[in-house]
């Protein structure tokens, strides 16, 4: 068999693969982040170590700037292969509000990843670890202040956390999928009152690619899909420009909900930043000034490597 219909049958595995488990889960509402292709490794496990480096990035976005109650999101993440670079590691912590409900999660990730042709390599990716749910009731302003229902915070709810992610990256292109919350739960934080709200799997599918438009400009198209249970298949389509490597200047729109506006520089090899706008498109956008998001990443150790330079 030749070297072009061993890639051909490895590409058409990963992709039946990734088909197969995107198709067996279903979804909570997770975090939004409009520059999830910079942001990747708290949506799927498999992406780490990817950078080949040690890599470190935070964001923090501000979801309808003016909407009281509105959604408020800082992720930390830090993720290096080892040794040997089939073996990759990280860690993820996430601080998420939501009215009045605060989640704080910490997750640790482990990635195979392995070689199918001089160009690309396929990784399969875990994330465990455990997630912190509280209602924080006392930080309402109540019309009757002696309520019993609303005078105390709820309890901290601890609950454990588990996913699966694939993911495929080429010189000039990527494919992944993940469903990070295996594990179904009733939501903790609602268990009291009787509730059947759930916390539910989520899934992702991404791609991205990259062309080369003259010497000095690059064009990188992405996409990324949500299956959320109970709620309609959402998609975000991104386009960006690429400058010289170093000035990224793009945009996105996401079905149902917003268009955004994003930046990011390349300040040096190591270090770089980004930055967002989203305006949303639907009733919302009367009530709110739109949504901020701030993104950093620095990498220890940057090599000159067969997949260099990084587009994803």
């Amino acid at each position: 068999m030749t070297g072009k219909k061993v890639w051909g049958l490895k590409c058409v595995f990963a992709l039946a693969m990734t088909g197969a488990f995107i198709s067996c889960v279903h979804a909570q509402h997770p975090p939004l982040y409009s520059q999830y292709m910079f942001n990747t490794l708290p949506l799927n496990p498999a992406y780490t170590g990817s950078r080949d480096v040690l890599s470190v990035s935070a964001l923090a976005r501000m979801q309808w700037v003016g909407f009281a109650g509105a959604p408020n999101t800082q992720t930390f993440s830090l993720h290096t292969p080892a040794k040997d670079p089939r073996n990759n590691f990280g860690i993820v912590a996430i601080n998420d509000k939501l009215g009045v409900t605060w989640h704080t999660g910490v997750f640790g990730s482990y990635a195979f990843r392995f070689s199918i042709s001089e160009k690309a390599r396929l990784a399969f990716g875990l994330q465990g670890g455990v997630s912190m749910y509280q209602d924080r009731w006392s930080r309402l302003s109540l019309t009757d202040s002696n309520d019993p229902n609303f005078i105390a915070d709820s309890p901290m709810f601890i609950i454990p956390r588990a996913g699966f992610g694939i993911y495929l990256d080429h010189e000039k292109y990527y494919i992944g999928g993940s469903a990070p919350q295996l594990l179904r739960y009733q939501n903790p934080a609602l268990s009291m009152y009787n509730t059947n709200s759930m916390l539910y799997n989520h899934t992702f599918l991404s791609a991205g690619t990259v062309f080369r438009l003259n010497p000095d400009i690059k064009f990188r198209p992405s996409c990324m899909v949500r299956i959320l249970k109970n709620s309609p298949v959402q998609y975000d389509i991104n386009g960006t420009f690429i400058f010289r490597e170093i000035l990224w200047i793009g945009g996105s729109y996401r079905s149902m909900a917003a268009v955004v506006g994003m930046v990011e520089l390349q300040v040096n090899p190591q270090f770089r930043i980004g930055y967002s706008f989203d305006h949303a498109t639907t009733v919302m956008s009367r009530y709110n000034s739109g949504s901020h998001e701030l993104f950093l990443r620095y990498e220890f150790g940057y090599t000159v490597r067969a997949m260099s330079p990084r587009y994803f």
